[in-house]
């Protein structure tokens, strides 16, 4: 993949939906250099299209889960003091705005962003995430009039018609099993190129009470 030149961040817009709406943070923007009058930047997950254009040379406050910082600093060596580990479903301050981290339930560490403004506005921004009726539990979420929502619609079609989560790993643990079954010395193998298979591996590794071994990514 070819590396992109600092000329090349400096020239890129950043587009209107990186930007939080009355504010000056944005979310999943580190592909457009260091922003005007931006304090704070947030990153929904650690996916290479969500914090592309993010290195170790960063110097702008990072706010995210801590799953995410923490292999923001490890696989990209951006400094701790620049990254800022938000907990989850407590709310936090930051700028001037309430801040709420919600599980996504896309990957380790992914959130969901629900900001309350000091105008009384209320934005939610879900990154990538995966809907699930566990989502209409959140507490934050309960007598919540969302103004403006940031919404994934990577798959917002018809012809998308996945089963649960749930279901698709209880079908690659009948697999696996049923291989192992015929031949004990049967090689399971899960590709992954990042994070967000984990809970296939680790299912897979319960079942067959076995140890995982990781290959590539070390966490």
């Amino acid at each position: 993949m070819q590396q992109e030149g600092k000329a090349d961040q400096q020239q890129r817009r950043c587009p209107f939906y990186k930007y939080i709406p009355d504010t000056d943070v944005v979310v999943d923007a580190f592909c457009y250099g260091i922003l005007d009058g931006v304090k704070a930047y947030f990153l929904t997950h650690f996916h290479y299209d969500h914090y592309r254009g993010l290195s170790k040379k960063f110097n702008q406050p990072i706010y995210c889960s801590e799953i995410t910082g923490r292999l923001v600093n490890l696989r990209l060596g951006v400094p701790l003091k620049y990254l800022h580990f938000l907990p989850m479903e407590e709310p936090q301050y930051v700028c001037g705005l309430e801040v709420t981290l919600l599980e996504a339930n896309h990957c380790p560490g992914a959130v969901m962003f629900l900001f309350k403004l000091r105008t009384g506005a209320t934005i939610l921004h879900v990154g990538d995430f995966r809907a699930h009726p566990k989502m209409e539990s959140y507490p934050a979420l309960w007598n919540c009039s969302v103004d403006t929502l940031f919404l994934d619609t990577t798959y917002c079609n018809a012809v998308y018609d996945f089963p649960r989560q749930e279901d698709v790993i209880d079908k690659c643990v009948s697999v696996a099993t049923s291989h192992v079954a015929d031949n004990n010395k049967t090689l399971i193998v899960v590709g992954s190129y990042s994070i967000g298979k984990e809970r296939v591996f680790k299912a897979i590794a319960s079942a067959l009470r076995h140890l995982l071994l990781s290959l590539g990514l070390i966490f």
